[in-house]
């Protein structure tokens, strides 16, 4: 079965596929109320749940998808659970839900952290992670705190946790976050100083790692230039800074991002910022369905594919940052960036005779 939105994503529809009778069957669902906006999906061997935000009276609901086409949807609460944490009530909403002219978006992406990630993909604000038994949304919009939401099987009822950011002299800046293995990386930044923190995701008081640099300062722990890069920056060129308050003035002024993945026993880490680009409103789109697939479950694989999409953004960024490398115990050691998966990729694609014309990254 294959669940599908439109471009809105207020309206839903599935399409069912019968191997053993050869008989394809497809329908609409009868969805009564047009203000909710679909969040994000998670689906396995047995079901498809999808999280909507009713934009109106911002109530979150999941929806249960089965295999017959049928549906249970059910209202969740997390009103107490982040009052009890501090958090005001509306603040999911808030940051989630993100008006653009005459439309409304959500602001929500799935991300894959067991690939190479690059900072168009994490430097966004919302981002969900994928496990075997559930998955976690995390929210940085909050500079005090990273907002942890966890889904656990089998329920995927949510849970909220807080992880308390490190504190910039200034109070005004930008955060982020990313998680990797069972590990946090918080990055702060203004145009005075930066500050990087991995801690343990189970127990945030274990500090593995703290690294920060003033605008004053060279930054020590870098194995690269500081790189300017995409076409918003010298039509399309890679431009390189020498210091480090252009670094610090980047990242403050747009959206800032960490990126972490195991290369050949070492973390390569990429901290910087990217240009944010409202997408704006008031372009109508087309009411049909089939071009935004939100999942699929039992004999079919996931329909929407994180790594195929952080494949396609490896190479086109709009971003200024720095590229590092760190052993297992997150001391700085020196040397030149390796040779990712996707880097691979692309080596065999331009080494191959024959002009390839399909991909499918998995």
């Amino acid at each position: 079965i294959l669940i599908q939105k439109n471009n809105k994503g207020n309206k839903f529809a599935y399409i069912q596929y019968d191997f053993t009778s050869g008989i394809t069957k497809e329908a609409e669902y009868e969805i009564e109320n047009r203000s909710d906006r679909f969040i994000e999906s998670y689906c396995n061997a047995n079901r498809c749940i999808v999280y909507t935000i009713d934009i109106t009276n911002k109530q979150l609901k999941k929806w249960n998808y089965q295999f017959d086409g049928k549906y249970t949807v059910k209202d969740i609460y997390l009103t107490k659970q982040l009052r009890v944490n501090g958090i005001k009530s509306n603040y999911l909403s808030s940051y989630v839900v993100e008006s653009q002219g005459f439309s409304t978006d959500i602001d929500l992406v799935k991300v894959n952290n067991k690939i190479p990630n690059n900072i168009e993909i994490t430097a966004n604000p919302n981002k969900m992670y994928e496990y075997e038994d559930g998955f976690v949304w995390t929210l940085d919009a909050d500079l005090e705190h990273t907002i942890l939401i966890n889904f656990d099987y089998p329920e995927f009822e949510p849970v909220v946790r807080l992880i308390k950011k490190s504190e910039l002299e200034k109070n005004r800046g930008t955060s982020n976050s990313f998680l990797f293995e069972d590990k946090i990386a918080q990055v702060l930044s203004n145009n005075r100083e930066l500050i990087v923190d991995i801690k343990s995701l189970e127990n945030p008081q274990h500090l593995f790692k703290t690294l920060r640099v003033d605008k004053g300062e060279q930054i020590q722990f870098k194995n690269s230039p500081i790189l300017q890069e995409g076409s918003t920056y010298s039509f399309g060129n890679t431009r390189e800074m020498e210091k480090t308050s252009k670094l610090l003035r980047k990242m403050s002024s747009e959206e800032n991002g960490i990126s972490i993945n195991k290369n050949n026993d070492k973390y390569h880490i990429t901290i910087g910022g990217k240009r944010k680009i409202n997408s704006g409103g008031g372009m109508a789109m087309m009411p049909g369905f089939g071009a935004i697939p939100m999942g699929s479950f039992g004999a079919m694989t996931v329909s929407f594919n994180p790594a195929f999409f952080a494949y396609g953004a490896y190479s086109n960024t709009d971003s200024t940052r720095i590229e590092c490398l760190f052993d297992e115990d997150f001391n700085h050691v020196e040397g030149e960036i390796g040779k990712n998966v996707f880097d691979r990729i692309d080596d065999y694609k331009g080494a191959n005779e024959r002009d390839i014309k399909v991909e499918s990254i998995t």
